[in-house]
């Protein structure tokens, strides 16, 4: 008698054992898949993020100056209408 509850005593030992490891071994890959997902999406919040700087850097650029025409301060008290013609016609 005392034989039989050792073997029921070592199976149901085993089959905790195993059931522990299975539920551990599950709880463990489903960790790593959620990890998997938040560092896919932290690294597609950062590819975005740079996107929408570059974005504003291209859209915020000032336009370019005409080289051709010299630099016009017809509001300033020394604008001279002779010598921008001058510049004007050395350019051309």
């Amino acid at each position: 008698m005392n034989s039989i509850n050792v073997k029921t005593l070592r199976w149901s030992a085993l089959v905790l054992g195993l059931g522990a490891g299975m539920y551990e071994h599950r709880s463990h890959i489903q960790c790593q898949k959620q990890k998997e997902i938040d560092e896919n999406y932290h690294r597609q919040e950062s590819l975005i993020e740079s996107a929408k700087i570059a974005y504003l850097n291209t859209k915020n650029t000032p336009p370019k100056e005409d080289s051709m025409l010299p630099n016009l301060k017809k509001d300033s008290e020394d604008f001279d209408m002779d010598e921008f013609v001058k510049e004007l016609e050395k350019n051309v």
